[in-house]
């Protein structure tokens, strides 16, 4: 098959290893799996992309090497954050067209975050469109999606929940995350501590995370990027609780792409507070192939997920908030203390059994293999219609 792929013009194809950039992670490896089987994909990527397959580069460099993170974190005005990457998306998908027009292809892949950016010009590609949906939506989002739809295009979920945040867009498959799982080496024993990484944001958990380290008397490493919208929550709210704990807590940066396997063989467990519905969770399969259970509340995907109390346990955010009758009965923070506390105190056979289920569980449903597969079937059905 002839598969072309677009998905952003912020950073290169694949991002670097400094950036969280999970759609443009995940479309780069989908497209080198589906090239690896001989099919025929190009991407539509910024200049200095590397990504394995044929290339069709923008006529810039990408956003974030002609803005700074510097200068896009001490940006204020949050009007011109949104506008000022739109001149390089649009550029991207110009040339996008401009591929279409110049030879035929079977499908276009669609990797747009949010996904009404790509719409519009998916009107104008007179194929099948496959758009892979990697965030979530509002009701003012929707209905903007809605209004650009059109029938040639199929729409993949990421998880069953994320769905519910799109309630009328006709969805055609839902396709998990997978991951190469030769750069997740299994670790059977794991460290004495607990582990919390990804975006440094309030919907991620991670004050939630250095509080029940702190009450627990358990230690906490804390990796990820601080984001410049959300800097002063990580400054003000986050920082104060790690430096009161008397060392329990260690925050140690954004730790790269290639490297972060490592930081999660070190774990006991994997803590996971969130505070958000999370679309999937790419975090947790990490964790989980590198051996280390997951400890986090069932919100969002988390509960398609994790397999509760196999390769972690799940817990309802309040008493008034229940999502399934989990193992751990207490709800809220008292119930993720419960949780770590039940891990920490598993017989030893019993926790290296977790740990084995956890690697498992994850090369059965969230290998890079099983992504590309379904993909595959998607691409071959939509082509035919």
């Amino acid at each position: 098959m002839k598969i072309i792929t677009i998905c952003s013009n912020e950073y290169t194809a694949p991002p670097p290893e400094d950036a969280i950039h999970a759609s443009l992670y995940i479309s780069s490896l989908l497209a080198e799996g589906l090239a690896k089987k001989g099919h025929r994909v190009v991407f539509v990527c910024a200049q200095g992309s590397t990504v394995k397959t044929e290339k069709v580069f923008s006529t810039t460099k990408p956003f974030f090497e002609v803005v700074t993170k510097k200068e896009w974190d001490e940006l204020q005005d949050m009007r011109l954050r949104a506008q000022l990457i739109f001149p390089f998306e649009v550029d991207l998908y110009l040339k996008l067209l401009e591929a279409i027009q110049s030879e035929r292809f079977d499908v276009v892949h669609f990797h747009a975050t949010p996904v009404f950016m790509g719409l519009p010009f998916g009107k104008r590609t007179g194929l099948p469109n496959v758009f892979t949906l990697h965030g979530g939506s509002t009701p003012l989002e929707l209905r903007v999606t809605e209004r650009f739809n059109e029938p040639n295009n199929y729409f993949i979920s990421i998880s069953d929940h994320q769905r519910k945040e799109f309630p009328r867009l006709p969805f055609f498959r839902t396709i998990y995350h997978g991951l190469p799982l030769e750069n997740f080496a299994f670790e059977p024993k794991g460290g004495d501590g607990m582990v919390f990484c990804g975006r440094l944001i309030r919907a991620k958990g991670v004050l939630e995370a250095v509080q029940v380290a702190k009450r627990l008397g358990r230690r906490l490493l804390v990796s990820g990027d601080i984001r410049g919208s959300q800097k002063n929550y990580f400054d003000e709210e986050v920082m104060p609780e790690i430096k009161t704990s008397a060392g329990l807590v260690k925050f140690v940066g954004l730790i790269e792409r290639l490297k972060i396997s490592q930081f999660y063989r070190r774990g006991k467990l994997f803590l996971f507070p969130l505070q958000w519905e999370e679309p999937f969770g790419l975090i947790l399969i990490e964790s989980m192939a590198s051996g280390t259970p997951v400890v986090a509340f069932a919100r969002g995907a988390v509960p398609e997920v994790i397999k509760d109390g196999q390769t972690g346990f799940l817990v309802n955010p309040s008493k008034a908030d229940i999502r399934g009758n989990w193992q751990i009965k207490k709800t809220g923070l008292e119930g993720i203390m419960e949780a770590v506390e039940r891990i920490y105190h598993l017989p030893e056979e019993e926790y290296l059994q977790m740990r084995r289920a956890c690697r498992e569980h994850v090369e059965k449903n969230f290998s890079i293999e099983k992504m590309v597969e379904r993909y595959e079937e998607v691409f071959k059905e939509v082509s035919k219609r």
